[in-house]
């Protein structure tokens, strides 16, 4: 799982699937699942910084059994 802000989403997906960045270069290949937006900067720092602690980590991995769930019960 990779938390980190940006400015291109497209870029970042495209930097982490072809294994540029680092944090998920050893779990290759990787699909985005979750992502969030702000509208200006500072808010969006705010959100990674809190993300990146016990209870942001907590809050995605719940969000993700939510979304893996869902799917299953779709197909």
């Amino acid at each position: 799982m990779s938390t980190c802000y940006t400015s291109d989403l497209k870029k970042r997906i495209v930097e982490h699937q072809s294994g540029i960045s680092k944090s998920t270069s050893f779990c290759l290949p990787v699909e985005l699942v979750y992502y969030e937006s702000s509208l200006n900067r500072k808010d969006a720092m705010g959100r990674e910084k809190y993300m990146k602690t016990t209870c942001g980590k907590w809050y995605i991995q719940y969000r993700t059994k939510i979304y893996l769930r869902n799917i299953k019960n779709i197909t």
